[in-house]
Formats: structure tokens, sequence, C-alpha cells
């Protein structure tokens, strides 16, 4: 038995909106978290700049989510 195109369209938009919620909590705990990872991994005489170091690291993953797009796209 065929699920009509609503039911289906339904289900993406689900999933789709499922996955966005799941990938920003993560982006918001670890803007939460990142004074604590900055002591932790970045380690230095000027809490700042550890600071900067930890929020960094996340700009760099956040610029880099479309060229991983691109080659997993490119995979299929």
């Amino acid at each position: 038995m065929q699920a009509s195109l609503g039911v289906l369209r339904t289900r993406a938009v689900v999933a789709t909106a499922i996955g966005n919620a799941l990938e920003w909590f993560d982006f918001v705990i670890f803007g939460f978290m990142a004074p604590t990872m900055a002591k932790v991994f970045f380690p230095s005489a000027d809490d700042s700049v550890a600071l900067l170091l930890a929020f960094a690291t996340f700009a760099i993953t956040f610029l880099i989510r479309p060229l991983g797009a691109i080659v997993c796209g490119c995979l299929r």
C-alpha cells in the first residue's frame, strides 16, 4: 500500500524539523559550555583568549558544514 504524497511530505517536514532542532540544540549547548571548554581545552594566561579560541572552534565547524554537505552530496 502506497502512502499518499501528503503523508510523505508531512513525514519529510517532521524529520527535517527534528534534525534541525537537534542540531541547534547541539550549538546552544556548545555556546553555554564554551567558558568551561575554554578553560579545559585552551588553557591560557588570558581567559579572553581561551574563550575566543573556543568560539573560533565553534565558528570553524559552523562554516565547514556546507563543504561537508557538498562532499557527502556528491558521493551519493
